[in-house]
């Protein structure tokens, strides 16, 4: 879009086109961030904020449906069957679940086999729908002899994200 502006200004001289040029770049960018902002359910509030080392942030939305899934396994080999078995769920929820926002596995700085998951959806009611695809029926079921031999303990809290914050 950008490289067609100096044709757009191409009729004007002197120190006018480069006026224009840069004017209407401002206008793109703003645009874009406007919209991208916009798509994070922020209707056009705050746009994105300062960027730190290249990373934009933008305001968390409240109301987001937030849950965290702690899991304790009690040897790798269990935590590496988890993690090939998480593949196919965070790649449905990529490709096809529009709502979910955030999805993201981390594992314990201090502890291996702690692992936390990250999900964030755009409402209680897009986490039910996450909740009752085929790739979460699979991930529950190839977790269920793992839990009910105790070789991994899963505790877990939904929250509402206030929107005091950034993501």
């Amino acid at each position: 879009m950008t490289s067609a502006l100096p044709a757009i200004a191409g009729g004007l001289s002197g120190r006018v086109r480069p006026m224009i040029v840069v004017s209407a770049a401002i206008m793109v960018v703003l645009f874009i961030a406007l919209a991208s902002d916009m798509g994070n359910g922020n209707n056009g509030g705050a746009t994105v904020m300062e960027a730190t080392k290249g990373q934009a942030r933008t305001p968390a939305s409240p109301g987001v449906f937030v849950l965290l899934v702690n899991l304790e396994f009690k040897n790798k080999s269990d935590l590496q069957d988890f993690l090939q078995w998480m593949e196919p769920m965070i790649e449905n929820a990529r490709r096809n679940e529009m709502d979910t926002l955030t999805y993201e596995i981390a594992i314990a700085d201090d502890n291996p086999l702690k692992v936390v998951i990250l999900e964030r959806f755009s409402s209680k009611e897009a986490y039910l729908k996450h909740k009752r695809s085929s790739s979460a029926d699979k991930l529950r079921e190839n977790l269920a002899p793992l839990r009910n031999s105790k070789a991994v303990i899963v505790t877990g809290q939904s929250y509402t994200q206030t929107g005091k914050g950034f993501v």
